[in-house]
């Protein structure tokens, strides 16, 4: 039993060591890329691109720790980050002044909101957590075929490259959704 108490101990304290050293690597990034896009161009450019990428990252990997432990963390998560990628492609359109930020909102709403529909029915649906994972596979599946037609759609550009290999993962994940809907179908009769 002591050695237990010692083990779980351990683990904790790796990882907030593993935590803390993550998180002060975010700080010391945006400084670092702060202090050399004010050297370089005498004003901060490019910074924002990444100060604006450190906070996806750190809302992805850090801040479900700061959040409060109940069902409506990975709504505040996905907030967060939905409106922390708007602000990247805006950051992103200022700096190198393109004329495309309309084009790019479109395709990130369009992915975006095959995301909201997986956390809002993972959030609120009662059913079994493999039934969620199916629905969430479905739905990775439709993003993976039908990503690359929209953007050639919305950015009027024609690809040489055809679009086999996403239809075979989009086919293999919609297998996979259905394979485990089938044996929870078993598991209940």
């Amino acid at each position: 039993m002591n050695q237990e108490k010692k083990e779980i101990q351990r683990y904790r304290v790796i990882k907030k060591l593993i935590f803390y050293i993550l998180n002060i690597s975010y700080l010391l990034g945006l400084v670092v890329c702060m202090i050399c896009n004010f050297a370089m161009n005498h004003t901060l450019s490019w910074f924002w691109i990444v100060l604006v990428s450190i906070a996806i990252s750190f809302t992805i990997t850090s801040m479900s720790f700061y959040l409060r432990k109940n069902k409506y963390r990975i709504l505040k998560l996905t907030s967060i980050f939905t409106i922390l990628i708007y602000l990247l492609l805006i950051a992103i359109n200022y700096v190198i002044k393109g004329s495309w930020l309309m084009n790019s909102f479109a395709i990130a709403t369009f992915e975006l909101v095959l995301l909201w529909i997986g956390v809002l029915f993972f959030t609120f649906v009662k059913i079994n957590k493999q039934y969620k994972i199916a629905v969430n596979l479905l739905l990775l599946a439709v993003s993976t075929i039908f990503t690359n037609p929209f953007c050639e759609e919305v950015l009027n550009i024609s690809s040489e490259n055809n679009n086999i290999w996403n239809l075979i993962v989009g086919f293999g994940m919609i297998m996979s959704a259905f394979i485990i809907i089938l044996k929870n179908f078993k598991i209940k009769k």
